[in-house]
């Protein structure tokens, strides 16, 4: 038998004996899910123009992400996402002829990429690279690339990606070399030694010929900034005194200094003197000093002598460009709080004006202020030349301005750094509002018939007009990623229809169709829309910072009041640090238009104390809204909105909260009291010391407060009943740290706390295992996964607690009068792959079996049942267990293809998974959240209550109408008989 036949067969017995196979139809992918792609905030940004693909924009950003992104539509062409972490940082990104070449983590991955395709050309790395040190790259000609590392120079031909020489460099542990740079023949390294001097090491392209020496320079430190013009001067800005220091690479003896200050630049107010080139290799020598908040000096560089060409105040950003043999310059700045971006042309060496370059563009204010721009220049149809301009906004965006004004397409990468999300209910319709406030009236039965009449005919205008819309518009898919087409598509449709607006946005019948409100890194939140993807309001907060809690950036977001409390406006709040005073900043704005609070200032609510932690109360007030307490670095608790103190002090003595010290590891536990002057006090009330001298903290985790818990307890074999340990002031706690005796040996520990009494309830260490490590809590079970040193594999562990079969109260829980120390029953599974990020579904009621969500390395994520996690798993399946639906213990967990949720679109670096309720009890919204987004539903117990699409309704309407219709006739004749009978 061939190995054809054999193949048929066994794909015949496949469908022969498996019945239950779940697939997912072509036309079914992004009917309920959509995927968007981002690349992040651009560090490196290379224009190829022309060819069979197009302009190119080249980009690498500070996601360790390489890509080239089209010049027409902004559509991502290729994409190489590097390694996550340090290992994978770019420090140095060159285009040159059909390659790009990076160097990550200071030249341990030095690689070459084809600009067209994308593939990987060539690979290499460099012994002895420091990701601390970073490395450099410069390339001569079409085929010389050289880079400079920690402490070596090493040239590549950039065709075949062999080694053509090494040059060691002089003392590199005393010196760090960070620039690199070609003058003619010659190759130069310059290095920095703080407060001494500056080294340079010269060699020429063929590796001979080395020579090195150093140049004093006491006033320079190893964080100066400094650049090389054009291969033949350092030019570095002394921080201390304000002046330039220009030095010649080929003979320079001496530093020689340019005062700034004859442009009249007060330096006693400026801390931060910067350094930008301007312009290629084959434009003049200028260079940028920023000296102020948007204020800029130009300064040239000639036969070793520079001279200040222009100063120029409130300026946003700058670039040089040629056009033709003239070199011009490019200055944009924003008109006050406007959406108008002015732009100017002038020559760069006489300071003329070029009218054709000077343009008024539409920039609207949410992407802040212009940081970087690139220009490029093209012949338009009359002949004159016609300005594309790509900006690198405040807000991580990529906008291209065309000359006619307006953007030709949008890049929103602020949405690959997302730190806080929330899904917030969409408002009901006027009419069903118009429906609830009938019932509580005193009208009489005419005034009520009258207002049904008018709401129905409202409806009926309504569906006619989201049955038009519905027929006009087909469904946008965005697997491609969130581009300037579709939000410019859905801005015209919004401005067409108002009324079809408001009906869009309005609460669907189970609830299904939510906001997504987001927070990101840059301090610019988005309204996105659940369905699309697209994001229907932005705004930005320049002034919005984040807080660093252990291992990551926070910004905190609360809903304060949902849509639920008509004619209540709802309310979300986001909280963070004020970028330049460090002091907490407090916006609050309306989650559906994102408009700022009608009860709080637009420009946000500063905070003129430290916090140390910040909780939004369960309870509302009059005004259904929910108050936030925070604590400061004094034990002072504030309430907003502030009326609500007296609320708060209310509920006081239910009050608790706990901070966590990193740099101690004492983690200490408040009760709320009043002092005399009947203000909110913190009263320490316990502490726990992690002993940070063996172990650090590196993440606490608290059950989510939108978590209802459906059942209290498991039926058992023999019919009882264990009852779960449900304590909703649990805290988990989970420490790493290295053996004293073994430093390659590696631990973590994970400690359950009461966060009332202070009460450890369970504590665990795994030995010769670390991170990292992701973990979940929820009702009562606990899971997380770590690296098994010993057996060198990834393995998930999972903690239950129960009670027991007697339940201490089957009321509410009180910490003060705990039940017994809970039974434990753990576990430990192998699981087939790493995890970047953990979380587990959320239904309406907590009826519907959990489901365990793992986004994956490799790109997808993973839906497992709880069941399959289940500590109680039996070796040898009873009659009894299997009659508690238990299923025997297999170290491995599977990782059936059929149960990625994303099936073939690849997410990669998710950070973190949020899930929350629909309005049906067996769906779960779900949106995976990092470098890319994806959003789904699923449906871990299946869809029970909601009928099938492909449910027969004609089938059981015949046989329904059959069964009326056999029911009168059969009591006609049964009529007729009994008369029959009583006439004889």
């Amino acid at each position: 038998m061939n190995t054809l036949d054999f193949s048929i067969i066994f794909q015949f017995a496949i469908l022969l004996f498996d019945r239950n196979i779940q697939c997912l139809y072509e036309d079914q992918a992004g009917t309920f899910d959509w995927r968007q792609q981002y690349v992040g905030r651009a560090q490196f940004v290379e224009y190829i123009q022309g060819g069979q693909s197009g302009t190119r924009i080249i980009v690498g950003t500070e996601q360790n992400v390489v890509a080239a992104i089209n010049g027409k539509n902004g559509q991502i062409g290729w994409r190489q996402v590097l390694e996550k972490g340090p290992s994978g940082h770019i420090n140095d990104l060159k285009v040159s002829g059909n390659y790009v070449v990076t160097v990550s983590a200071g030249g341990e991955h030095i690689r070459c990429f084809n600009a067209i395709s994308g593939s990987l050309h060539w690979e290499s790395s460099i012994p002895g690279a420091l990701p601390s040190h970073p490395a450099t790259i410069q390339i001569h000609g079409s085929d010389l690339v050289a880079v400079l590392s920690y402490d070596r120079i090493v040239a590549y031909n950039i065709e075949a990606g062999n080694e053509l020489w090494s040059l060691a460099l002089t003392d590199s542990t005393k010196v760090k070399y960070s620039y690199l740079a070609f003058s003619e023949e010659v190759l130069y390294a310059v290095g920095i030694s703080d407060r001494s001097h500056v080294s340079l090491d010269s060699v020429r392209l063929d590796g001979t010929e080395k020579t090195s020496r150093s140049v004093a320079a006491v006033w320079i430190a190893s964080d100066n900034k400094c650049s090389i013009l054009k291969g033949s001067h350092l030019i570095c800005v002394d921080k201390n005194s304000g002046i330039l220091q220009i030095l010649s690479l080929a003979n320079g003896v001496n530093f020689a200094p340019l005062v700034l200050q004859d442009v009249k630049v007060d330096y006693n107010k400026v801390s931060f003197p910067n350094l930008q080139l301007l312009g290629d290799p084959h434009s003049p020598a200028v260079i940028a000093v920023e000296v102020g908040d948007q204020e800029y000096v130009l300064v040239a560089v000639e036969n070793g002598m520079a001279r200040v060409v222009k100063h120029l105040p409130k300026v946003a950003a700058l670039q040089v460009m040629g056009m033709g043999e003239q070199w011009l310059l490019l200055t944009a700045r924003r008109s006050d709080n406007t959406d108008v971006l002015n732009v100017f042309g002038s020559d760069l060496l006489t300071g003329s004006p070029v009218h054709e370059l000077s343009h008024s563009l539409k920039y609207p204010i949410h992407h802040g202020n212009p940081q970087r721009l690139y220009g490029t220049l093209s012949k338009l149809r009359d002949g004159s030349s016609g300005l594309s301009l790509l900006t690198c906004g405040e807000d991580h965006s990529l906008v291209l301005l065309t000359h006619s004004g307006k953007a030709l397409w949008t890049r929103e990468e602020a949405l690959a750094s997302i730190l806080s999300v929330e899904m917030v209910d969409l408002p009901v319709s006027q009419i069903m509002a118009k429906m609830e406030d009938e019932f509580g009236t005193n009208d009489n039965i005419l005034q009520m018939f009258l207002k049904r009449f008018s709401t129905q005919l409202s409806q009926l205008w309504t569906f006619a007009l989201q049955l038009k819309h519905r027929l006009r518009i087909p469904r946008q898919h965005h697997a491609g990623g969130s581009i300037s087409e579709t939000e410019r598509m859905s801005e015209e449709d919004s401005d067409d229809d108002e009324g079809l607006d408001e009906t869009y946005l309005t609460r669907d019948e189970f609830n299904l169709h939510k906001i997504i409100v987001v927070v990101t890194g840059p301090g610019k939140v988005f309204g996105l829309d659940s369905n699309t993807g697209v994001s229907i309001w932005k705004t930005f907060y320049p002034s919005l910072g984040t807080f660093h809690r252990i291992d990551r950036d926070v910004l905190l977001l609360f809903v304060q009041r949902t849509t639920a409390h008509f004619p209540h406006q709802p309310v979300c709040t986001v909280l963070g640090k004020d970028k330049v005073s460090g002091l907490p900043i407090m916006f609050s704005f309306h989650p559906i238009t994102g408009l700022p609070s009608e009860s709080a200032p637009s420009e946000g609510r500063r905070l003129n104390y430290k916090i140390v932690n910040a909780v939004m109360l369960t309870q509302m007030d009059e005004h259904f809204l929910h108050p936030i307490v925070v604590m400061d670095s004094e034990k002072k608790f504030h309430v907003y909105p502030q009326s609500d103190v007296d609320l708060v002090k209310q509920f006081s003595a239910s009050l608790f909260v706990f901070t966590t010290d990193i740099e101690t590891g004492i983690i200490t536990g408040y009760g709320v009291e009043l002092d005399k002057k009947q203000q909110l006090i913190g009263n320490p009330l316990w502490t726990v010391d992690t002993n940070r001298n063996l172990q650090a903290i590196t993440k606490v985790v608290t059950k989510r407060a939108l978590e209802h818990v459906h059942s209290q307890g498991i039926v058992l074999e023999d019919r009882s009943v264990q009852y779960k340990y449900l304590n909703p002031n649990l805290i988990a706690v989970l420490t790493e740290g290295e053996e004293a005796q073994q430093k390659a040996s590696a631990f973590f520990s994970v400690y359950l706390i009461d966060g009332v009494t202070g009460n450890l309830v369970f504590h665990c260490t795994h030995k010769k295992s670390k991170g990292p490590i992701q973990l979940m809590h929820s009702e009562n079970w606990i899971v997380y996964n770590y690296w098994n040193q010993k057996q060198r594999r990834m393995e998930l562990a999972v903690l239950e607690l129960y009670e027991g079969t007697r339940q201490s109260n089957a009321t509410a829980f009180t910490s003060f009068h705990p039940p017994p120390p809970p039974i434990v029953m753990r576990q430990a599974y192998i699981f087939p792959g790493h995890i970047s990020a953990l979380a587990t579904t959320i239904t309406e009621k907590g009826i519907t079996s959990k489901q365990l969500l793992f986004a994956l390395e490799t790109g997808g994520v993973l839906g497992l049942p709880k069941l399959l996690i289940d500590p109680r798993r039996p070796e040898v399946l009873s009659q009894e267990a299997r009659e508690e639906g238990l299923v025997p213990y297999l170290p491995e967990l599977p990782r059936p293809a059929d149960h990625i949720i994303n099936y073939h679109q690849s997410v990669f670096n998710i950070h973190g998974i949020h899930t929350a309720p629909a309005g049906l009890e067996s769906t779960s919204l779900v949106l995976c959240y990092g470098l890319d987004l994806f959003y789904t539903r699923v449906m871990p117990s299946k869809m029970f209550d909601v009928l099938k699409e492909d449910f027969d309704y004609f089938f059981i309407s015949s046989v329904l109408i059959g069964m009326i219709v056999v029911s009168v006739i059969t009591q006609r004749l049964a009529v007729r008989k009994a008369l029959n009978r009583a006439w004889k």
